[in-house]
């Protein structure tokens, strides 16, 4: 370490993600930010998250890396149908908690509103953490309950003609 004139803990630590540091940068700067270096932070961060989701979808439903598939249907197993729904409707009540909590206090009910495609970019508070943690928690009891009722192929055989039907909605071909 002589010499280097960083500690232990400063070499040691993770380097940050870009789209982190962007936005670092971007709430120091003083005075008005254009709509470029914000869209910028947000691609950077979306494409973060695309590349997270990706790797869970890999993992789980394309079977590359069956751990987590086997974990799951573990502890599915384990537990059974009835104790697992019951903890699915705990989950989904924490996360009804937690988005309500981050709605009222990151949002301040509203006068800040979601819109990650049109300048708002998530500051990591406790409770936005709290709410992608409960989204987690729900997500892998909904894992678990496909695996004990049907098996994921049926599960997202529903959810494709469900996307479908609603993006004819969306764009106005709906019977």
């Amino acid at each position: 370490m002589e010499g280097s004139g960083r500690t232990h803990t400063e070499m040691c630590r993770k380097e940050e993600p870009l789209y982190v540091k962007a936005r670092k940068r971007v709430q120091r700067m003083k005075g008005p930010v254009s709509d470029a270096v914000i869209v910028a932070c947000q691609e950077a961060e979306i494409e973060e998250y695309r590349k997270k989701i990706q790797m869970i979808e890999e993992r789980f439903f394309k079977g590359k890396n069956d751990t987590l598939e086997e974990k799951m249907s573990q502890i599915a197993s384990n537990y059974g149908y009835e104790a697992q729904s019951r903890q699915l409707i705990e989950e989904m009540a924490e996360l009804t908690q937690a988005i309500n909590k981050y709605w009222r206090k990151d949002l301040k009910c509203g006068k800040f509103p979601y819109q990650p495609f049109h300048g708002y970019i998530p500051d990591r508070t406790t409770t936005y953490k709290n709410l992608l943690e409960e989204i987690a928690d729900v997500q892998i009891m909904l894992w678990q309950m496909s695996f004990l009722l049907t098996g994921k192929e049926d599960i997202n055989k529903m959810i494709e003609e469900k996307l479908d039907r609603q993006i004819r909605r969306i764009t106005g071909e709906m019977e």
